[in-house]
Formats: C-alpha cells, sequence, structure tokens
C-alpha cells in the first residue's frame, strides 16, 4: 500500500500534464485570427527601365538598382475562405550611375567617357487592383497564397550630369505583377497569436514578386520583366 500511493499521484500528474498539453494545443491549433483589412509589404529586387534604343546599357551598363519597395494591399471583399479582392497602392525606387559619354563635334559617343557622373532616378507608383488566392492556406494548412494585381504605372525620374538637371517627369503605362507567398504562421503558432492579439498582426509572410510596366508616354521608362522579394504583414 505504501508503494501505490506514489504510483497514484504520479499517474495523476502526468494525466493531468497530458490534459493541459492537449487543451493548450487545441487553444492554438483551433485560433481563429481576427478579420483581414489590409496587407503591409517592404522588399528590395532589381529593375532596369527598357528604353527602347540601347542608350541605358551604354551609359549604365548591366544596373539593376537595386529597386526598393513598398506597398499596400486593402482587402475591400472577401470570397469565404478561398480568396479576396484587393486594392493595392505600391510604390519603388531605384537609382543608377555612370561615366558620362563625351559629346564632341554634337555627336554622343560612349566609346569615350568624361569625368563627369550620369545619374538616373526613377519613383514608380502604381495603383493596382488584384486578387489573392489564399485558400490552400485558410482550408487546408498549405501555407502559399497566389496573387495577381494590373492597373495603372506612373514612373517618376530625374536624370543628372555633373550635378546638372537634364530632364525630369513621368510616364504613364500598364503593370501587372504575379507573386507567390509563403505564410510563416506554421513556425510559431503561439507567437501568430500574440502578434494579433496585441498588435492585430493575423499573418506574417514572404513574397517573391515579378512584374512588368509599359510607362513611356514621355520617355520609356517601363520594364520588360523585373522583381523583388521581400516580407509582409496582415492586419
Amino acid at each position: 500500500m505504501k508503494r501505490t500511493a506514489p504510483l497514484a499521484c504520479l499517474a495523476a500528474t502526468l494525466l493531468f500534464a497530458s490534459s493541459a498539453s492537449a487543451q493548450f494545443s487545441d487553444m492554438y491549433d483551433g485560433y481563429q485570427p481576427t478579420r483581414e483589412w489590409f496587407a503591409l509589404s517592404l522588399g528590395i529586387g532589381a529593375y532596369q527601365p527598357n528604353v527602347g534604343n540601347g542608350s541605358f546599357e551604354q551609359i549604365f551598363g548591366d544596373e539593376k538598382g537595386p529597386y526598393i519597395t513598398g506597398g499596400i494591399d486593402f482587402r475591400v471583399l472577401r470570397f469565404g475562405e478561398i480568396a479576396a479582392l484587393l486594392a493595392s497602392l505600391h510604390m519603388g525606387s531605384a537609382r543608377y550611375s555612370g561615366r558620362a559619354c563625351d559629346f564632341a563635334g554634337g555627336t554622343v559617343d560612349c566609346e569615350n567617357r568624361v569625368d563627369e557622373v550620369s545619374m538616373l532616378r526613377l519613383f514608380p507608383l502604381s495603383v493596382m487592383a488584384g486578387v489573392t488566392v489564399d485558400g490552400l492556406a485558410r482550408k487546408w494548412k498549405v501555407p502559399l497564397y497566389l496573387t495577381g494585381r494590373v492597373g495603372l504605372d506612373s514612373v517618376f525620374y530625374g536624370t543628372k550630369t555633373g550635378g546638372v538637371q537634364d530632364a525630369a517627369g513621368a510616364s504613364l503605362g500598364l503593370r501587372w505583377e504575379a507573386e507567390a507567398d509563403l505564410e510563416l504562421d506554421f513556425l510559431d503558432r503561439r507567437a501568430l497569436r500574440s502578434l494579433d492579439d496585441e498588435w492585430g498582426i493575423n499573418h506574417t509572410y514572404v513574397f517573391f514578386r515579378i512584374f512588368g510596366s509599359t510607362a513611356s508616354t514621355r520617355l520609356p521608362m517601363g520594364t520588360k520583366l523585373a522583381w523583388a522579394a521581400g516580407l509582409g504583414l496582415v492586419f
């Protein structure tokens, strides 16, 4: 009888711990985040304007930035657990520099360079509509989104040579984007709930995006194909 009591006590302790663990697991595994309103993203990538005549490559070579981008995607309409309609505002910035081509006798000679530096700055600003398909993550716990967007692209630009501004303006065109997102909630569901409770962050994800632009109304400053990757937060 003296040995039976400690064994019974141990069994009861293990049973309580197992029950508590199961309740804890159920609480987080069955956790449903609050309603999604918008997503913020920040990333870096490569962007080379398609000026069409080879002059960009002559001055700046194979430079592609880097391209810094940020954006906000409003969830304006939800289609159950399958997808959401987006209204998006994305912006970016890229800077390119290279030694200026010689200009002698009224002709541009890029085989010979001068000491002055030519600089080009781009600031794309895009207003788009899109759809994000997140049913895999919402219904089947597969942490993947697929997103597509299309809309108006305004590429603001400015060029300088030796500190003197050569040109400035904005070109308009059509922009498209295709994106794949990996949701990070599965890494730590307890931290996910804390983020939602304290900061209203429903989900975190990393994204990879390819995009193109036909912006060319003043100067061709769009791009055939560019990319960006980074981090996103859903609120």
